[in-house]
């Protein structure tokens, strides 16, 4: 698991450096390797969150919004989803006129 923490933690790094393409390549192949069981669901949510902010940020709104309603619904009462569910928030009061 600290491999995991370390692959997350880098690509929060890339996503405030504005690496956000390579932020989104190295969490996907992330979230393919966290294995389930104890400690998973939390990682997870962690780097599906981070996902989805380098998604976001690279415009790519689609994919972002899957990553988000991801985390609600893996671990609802968390940080990660709190983060999420504002970021979906703020989008359904960007598109209103």
């Amino acid at each position: 698991m600290s491999q995991t923490l370390v692959h997350i933690n880098t690509g929060v790094v890339l996503i405030r450096e504005k690496h956000f393409e390579e932020a989104v390549q190295l969490l996907s192949r992330t979230l393919q390797g966290i294995p389930a069981g104890r400690g998973g669901p939390k990682y997870e949510a962690a780097c599906r969150y981070n996902l989805g902010l380098a998604h976001l940020r690279a415009g790519q709104e689609s994919e972002a919004f899957q990553q988000f309603n991801a985390v609600i619904d893996l671990l609802p009462n968390s940080l990660y989803a709190r983060g999420a569910q504002a970021a979906l928030t703020r989008r359904k009061g960007q598109q209103q006129p």
